[in-house]
């Protein structure tokens, strides 16, 4: 079904990705930033364990591990610090375990784990976890992936800028397009986190409030 709504302005935060897609009136320098800013095809793979065996075995508590390979980084749980979730000890205990999440940033491995169907996602994750964690497949309880360029409602992870496109193109886009205004984590100075997003959204709202301030006909 076809929903519509009418309003004197609006705040759009689509990602580029998907703006692009659709019909609009845009000005061309606008269409133009829009169409050309690329999403990052990061791949997130959370491995739920029933022992901590990265506190129990390594002494690992919290943070992350870089290996020889820059396209995967560690990440350990920062919460349950110590519970170390020894069956033995705590049998049947749930919250004793604990989430290791294998990041894999824009890279050939990133598309490559972005192609594979959930089951072999899980089996290529865990193989490159027992690179550094031997034998841990054992204690596998749970697990799920997120290829962000899969997800419809966002086609990409973040937005990738260049360091001379933000600097032109990102005052251009905080002003907005006309009766347009934008906001999102594509539009700030702290792409890929909800905090630039957020941001982005009270500098919107303070445009909004600046132009409605300047035209007390609009609130009418």
């Amino acid at each position: 079904a076809v929903h519509e709504e009418r309003a004197q302005q609006a705040i759009c935060t689509l990602p580029f990705t998907l703006l692009s897609r659709i019909d609009g009136d845009f000005t061309p320098p606008i269409q133009a930033i829009i169409g050309a800013l690329a999403y990052k095809p990061v791949v997130k793979v959370g491995l739920g364990f029933r022992r901590r065996f990265w506190e129990r075995d390594d002494g690992i508590y919290g943070g992350y591990s870089f290996l020889d390979d820059p396209n995967l980084i560690l990440m350990y749980p920062s919460q349950g610090l110590g519970q170390g979730g020894d069956p033995e000890v705590a049998p049947g205990r749930d919250s004793a375990g604990g989430l290791v999440t294998l990041y894999y940033p824009p890279s050939r491995d990133s598309l490559r784990m972005t192609g594979l169907a959930p089951e072999a996602r899980t089996q290529a994750a865990l193989r490159d976890l027992e690179y550094l964690h031997p034998g841990t497949r054992q204690d596998l309880r749970a697990a799920l992936s997120v290829p962000w360029s899969r997800i419809p409602w966002s086609a990409g992870c973040a937005g990738i800028w260049t360091d001379k496109a933000r600097k032109q193109d990102l005052p251009r886009l905080a002003t907005g397009d006309r009766r347009v205004l934008f906001a999102g984590e594509h539009i700030s100075h702290i792409p890929a986190w909800m905090e630039g997003s957020v941001q982005s959204a009270h500098a919107a709202l303070d445009v909004l409030q600046h132009q409605w301030r300047d035209q007390p006909e609009a609130a009418s």
